[in-house]
């Protein structure tokens, strides 16, 4: 069987989606006065936020390519490493940039090629191929929303589940 692009392209673009609808219910469930607290050392808020983060990173070719938008990110490039976004973002902003960083992984999924999908994912840290990071990307944020939905569980909430993007 040929490879085909197309499908490469739709399936991580699904999974992906899936993951982020999921951060979004996520972050839309979550009471407004636990919006702060933590789950385990960082604010529910944070998580959500660092989610978004690296997934936005990771649609950029390389950290050095990533333009963070200053409007989520008023600190840069230093969100990523200082361990928490500050100032912490609103749930209707960390919602919006939920929307921004999925428009983003479209676009960067869709202008990959094969060349490039085989080529090295342009993060040190990451020792993979560009395919396998966009999978990655994905995983990194269902990590993360894991652990959001542990929280709202004990809350006797239920986060709801997606096996995969349902655009």
């Amino acid at each position: 069987m040929a490879f085909n692009l197309d499908l490469v392209r739709q399936a991580a673009i699904s999974q992906f989606d899936g993951a982020m609808e999921m951060l979004v219910i996520c972050i839309k469930k979550c009471p407004d006065d636990a919006w702060m607290d933590p789950i385990v050392k960082s604010p529910y808020a944070h998580v959500a936020q660092h989610s978004l983060a690296y997934a936005d990173l990771y649609c950029a070719r390389d950290p050095k390519s990533w333009e963070p938008d200053e409007r989520y990110f008023p600190h840069g490039k230093n969100c990523l490493w200082d361990g928490s976004p500050t100032p912490t973002l609103s749930k209707r902003d960390t919602l919006q940039l939920a929307k921004l960083v999925t428009t983003h992984f479209h676009a960067a999924v869709a202008a990959e090629t094969a060349d490039t999908l085989a080529g090295p994912s342009g993060f040190r840290w990451a020792p993979m191929s560009r395919l396998e990071l966009h999978f990655y990307n994905a995983r990194h944020v269902q990590h993360h929303v894991g652990a959001m939905g542990a929280f709202l569980r004990l809350r006797g909430l239920k986060p709801g589940w997606r096996m995969c993007g349902t655009r």
